[in-house]
């Protein structure tokens, strides 16, 4: 299983982050393991646009016609869970917009590009509309933009406003590839983009979180997959984790790291790579005594 796992110092870790994938609407086991795992970030994944401008939670619809569409609150009670359950973690709890293989930035750009009726980003778009009625309900910290085809900047700029206007505090990326898009949609944005996830697996296996700083002007926080696939034999262990972000940290400011995805982690989990042990390899590993500093390698901040 590699090294032992260091348990963090107290208040020395950073950020850590669980892309949390399952059944819907949740049960209260999976809640109580998410929110006293030790991770503090917890982003749901996925939420999918359709051409519509329907949101649904993987195969579920959630929001239709400016409504919240779920006959009852199991599923927005689950979420609120995350963040007030006794003894939660939890700090902060985000919901992703997109994966691969999916239509969902495209969506969201020809909606705006229609600029009529209900097109658009303002108050009476059903963009707008949807977006207010999952927010009114579930009332998430940040939307995750988990773009890995459109790639336009323009629609998601505005995008990503329209959600600062209805209360989203933050947009969040989690890039593997496009550095010029990000950058640009990062440059039109500021502060509003607080954290980049770096996927530093599949295909973005060997990005470097130094490259990406540069380019960004701001430190990200890598992600990981987690033990997963057939017999468990790929992915990272919590030990391996903790040792590739500590040996980032020493090249380049890490504050945070992610793993990819909670279904994979309850499915091998065993003693030494449970949720918690995968949560305190991160937030070893991103503690302070393991952070390079800005000064010293010439690389930005938080």
């Amino acid at each position: 299983m590699g090294n032992a796992i260091v348990q963090p110092r107290s208040g020395a870790g950073g950020r850590s982050a669980l892309y949390a994938d399952g059944p819907f609407p949740g049960d209260a086991a999976t809640a109580t393991e998410l929110a006293e795992s030790g991770f503090g970030t917890v982003i749901l994944w996925s939420l999918h646009v359709h051409e519509n401008g329907d949101l649904y939670y993987n195969e579920t619809p959630i929001v239709k016609d400016g409504g919240y569409c779920v006959e009852d609150d199991k599923w927005a009670d689950w979420v609120k869970s995350l963040k007030t359950a006794k003894g939660s973690k939890v700090g902060r709890v985000e919901i992703s917009v997109g994966s691969y293989g999916a239509a969902d930035w495209e969506n969201i750009k020809s909606l705006i590009a229609k600029r009529s009726a209900d097109g658009g980003t303002g108050p009476d778009s059903i963009l707008c509309r949807n977006f207010k009625a999952l927010f009114d309900k579930i009332g998430v910290d940040a939307l995750n933009s988990d773009d890995e085809s459109c790639y336009d900047v323009d629609s998601t700029v505005e995008f990503a406003r329209m959600a600062k206007r209805i209360g989203y505090r933050n947009f969040t990326f989690v890039p593997y590839a496009r550095t010029d898009y990000w950058r640009a949609v990062k440059a039109e944005l500021g502060s509003l983009v607080d954290r980049v996830y770096l996927q530093c697996y599949a295909g973005g296996t060997g990005n470097d979180p130094g490259e990406w700083a540069d380019a960004l002007g701001m430190a990200v926080d890598p992600g990981f997959w987690c033990e997963n696939g057939d017999g468990c034999a790929q992915g990272d262990s919590p030990a391996a984790v903790q040792q590739k972000l500590t040996e980032m940290g020493r090249k380049t400011p890490v504050h945070g790291g992610f793993l990819w995805c909670y279904s994979d982690m309850r499915k091998c989990s065993a003693p030494g790579q449970t949720v918690a042990d995968y949560a305190a390899a991160v937030n070893s590993a991103t503690g302070i005594g393991n952070i390079a500093t800005p000064a010293a390698t010439g690389k930005p901040g938080r």
